[in-house]
């Protein structure tokens, strides 16, 4: 499925991977539809591309200057992302790498100021400066209206095909004033996720702390971005009649409405986590692991689940389970994994105990007791676990030497865990209505849990054919591949 948050890659320096999301060639898309000759709207997507690549990596510089390894850079429609190793937390060091972005596309002003000057050879770079500010919002222009004296020369206009009048090197020049002085500008307001958020927060914090001074910026940020979206209603839609105008700064607004929001809870996470908090600690591990500050990082992830379990979280403890059993972020251990599972069971996480179960059923890190796998997982199942609903029930679809054999049982532990989106027992309810364990009242039952395990990838059809398997074994009978969905819809 297309999506505008995918990231492509491009290149890598010192460890470093620059690359840009989908959503960033709406940006392009945009700049050709604002108009102008085709050379100019060319070299305005790649200036824009330049400008904040320079704004990132003047924030990834800085954090290198205080500790603070820079992992991405990233582009998208809303800007950039520079994403570190460790999380920006309201200090002197976090001012420090948000200022430094703003500040570079304010000294690239300066340095097109210099530039104009050096070229020209008339005024000084106070009089283009002004030239820039007094004709800051004119970027589109088709005569400039130059200082008194200066000349006016062509850049290849003879090769594109382009009017020479239509065309001079002060419009780069402006083009590089303009979009720098905007991102400088605009990235100053005291808004998540925006560096003046940070900025404002870090300043905040000196006084109010870290999460009072979060909160605040939120706050503005928010009344910031409804009087935005109220400037777009007024202006844009009703005086000016520019849909597109209005569209795109509803949509920074949205931004803003939602980031600072966003921003917000995260300080207040990594505040807390710092503090010791281990339910804070567990969750700074998730947005590693999910990959919601960036890209994916189990290492950072695990360790974070390792303070949170030290510190006795439950959730982290079974976490740290899984790492050790699969080897995610950590060399696999399989003591360490029914130590760290044994902790959770011990505090009655229902996860834990299904885990802890499924270890005492395989063996893994002690030894096989299936009479002490069956009670964690009943356990598990009467908390609420899938995965323990899931193993119980299918000891009742056959009998075991736990329980009889009740597929009605079966039939509502398995419900159950499919209620929670457990796929394997979506896998269980179609092979127990396909070998006419259960009989459906309609076609529509079987289909959707035929869906649900299509949807789930080539890993549920894998089990989906081994389960099957069992079922054959299980029922002492040999029965025909089962029949295609085209035939099955038939029927």
């Amino acid at each position: 499925m297309f999506s505008f948050d995918k990231k492509i890659p491009l290149f890598t320096i010192r460890g470093t991977t620059i690359g840009i999301y989908r959503s960033f060639f709406l940006i392009v898309l945009l700049t050709w539809y604002w108009g102008g000759p085709w050379l100019e709207r060319c070299l305005f997507s790649f200036l824009l591309l330049a400008s904040i690549l320079v704004h990132e990596i003047a924030h990834a510089l800085a954090g290198a200057l205080v500790g603070n390894r820079p992992r991405a850079i990233t582009l998208s429609f809303f800007g950039g992302v520079t994403e570190f190793q460790a999380p920006i937390l309201p200090n002197g060091r976090s001012l420090f790498i948000a200022f430094a972005g703003p500040l570079s596309n304010i000294l690239l002003v300066l340095c097109t100021a210099v530039g104009a000057k050096a070229l020209c050879g008339n005024g000084d770079v106070c009089s283009w400066l002004k030239y820039f500010v007094y004709d800051f919002f004119d970027w589109e222009m088709t005569k400039v209206s130059l200082p008194v004296g200066v000349n006016v020369w062509h850049c290849g206009s003879a090769f594109v095909g382009i009017p020479c009048e239509a065309w001079d090197s002060l419009r780069l020049v402006k083009l590089v004033a303009f979009l720098n002085g905007v991102l400088g500008v605009f990235n100053l307001f005291p808004a998540f996720p925006l560096d003046g958020g940070r900025i404002f927060r870090g300043l905040a914090g000196s006084v109010l702390g870290g999460k009072r001074a979060a909160f605040v910026t939120m706050v503005v940020g928010r009344i910031l971005a409804v009087a935005l979206a109220c400037w777009c209603v007024g202006h844009d839609l009703i005086l000016e009649h520019e849909i597109l105008d209005f569209a795109v700064g509803c949509i920074v607004a949205w931004a803003i409405w939602l980031g600072s929001y966003g921003e917000y809870v995260r300080t207040k996470v990594f505040v807390d986590a710092e503090a010791g908090d281990p339910e804070a600690e567990y969750n700074v591990g998730c947005l590693y692991q999910e990959g919601i500050l960036g890209a994916k990082d189990m290492d950072t992830a695990v360790k974070w689940f390792e303070r949170a379990a030290e510190h006795g979280s439950a959730s982290a403890q079974f976490e740290m389970a899984q790492a050790y059993e699969y080897g995610d972020g950590v060399e696999p251990d399989k003591d360490l994994a029914f130590a760290y599972a044994t902790k959770a069971a011990e505090q009655k996480d229902p996860s834990a105990l299904a885990l802890l179960g499924a270890f005492y059923e395989d063996g893994f890190g002690c030894d096989p007791d299936d009479e002490r796998a069956f009670a964690l997982y009943r356990e598990a199942a009467e908390l609420g676990s899938a995965r323990g609903q899931y193993e119980v029930a299918c000891r009742y679809a056959f009998g075991s030497e736990e329980v009889e054999r009740d597929v009605g049982k079966a039939k509502q532990l398995l419900e159950e865990a499919w209620a929670q989106e457990y796929v394997p027992a979506a896998i269980e309810l179609h092979l127990m209505y396909e070998f006419g364990l259960l009989v459906a009242d309609d076609g529509n039952v079987l289909r959707e849990y035929r869906k649900a395990i299509e949807n789930a990838g080539p890993n549920a059809a894998d089990l989906l054919e081994r389960r099957r398997i069992r079922y054959k074994c299980h029922l002492s009978i040999e029965l025909p591949d089962a029949p295609s969905a085209e035939t099955k819809e038939t029927e």
